[in-house]
């Protein structure tokens, strides 16, 4: 048996998920921040996986950012170039709604409960479900705590991309 197994209950967040500008960037090193890391879970209950999804996108979404802004300061990624423009560029329009967009999915998460929301032959989900409840909280919180690092140096790192 493989713990590495995510066939049946779980998938990968993509660079072109978070954003279809980024979608060239998938795969390449030292650009595409995410990888193969981050995963949500999948019940094959509609509330539960949107809310799994999107936390996993917004956890995706500070990666990316925060991998970009530490490159970009650090000199191993040109403010000149398309990748740092596209980032930039995408993180702008999302940063300053990331803290609702949590704090909404916080307040979806309260309300799932998988002992009441599985009954029958869907009882054996509820584990993989409180599962995904745990991994998507997790996944928030981290969000969370990176938002104001992320919100600072992005005001800096987007003068230096984006000039007038």
């Amino acid at each position: 048996m493989s713990f590495n197994n995510l066939v049946d209950d779980g998938k990968q967040v993509k660079l072109s998920d978070i954003s279809a500008s980024l979608s060239v960037y998938e795969g390449v090193a030292g650009q595409d921040f995410i990888g193969n890391s981050i995963t949500f879970k999948v019940v094959e209950k509609e509330k539960y996986d949107k809310v799994f999804k999107e936390s996993a996108l917004v956890y995706a979404t500070m990666i990316q950012i925060n991998g970009t802004i530490e490159g970009i300061n650090s000199g191993t990624i040109p403010t000149e170039g398309d990748f740092a423009k596209a980032n930039i560029g995408f993180a702008i329009k999302d940063i300053p709604e990331m803290k609702g967009r949590i704090e909404r999915l916080q307040e979806q998460i309260k309300v799932l409960n998988p002992k009441d929301d599985f009954k029958g032959l869907e009882m054996k989900k509820a584990p993989r479900a409180a599962d995904g409840i745990n991994h998507a909280q997790k996944q928030l919180t981290e969000s969370t705590n990176l938002l104001p690092k992320i919100s600072e140096n992005l005001a800096e790192v987007s003068k230096k991309v984006i000039k007038k």
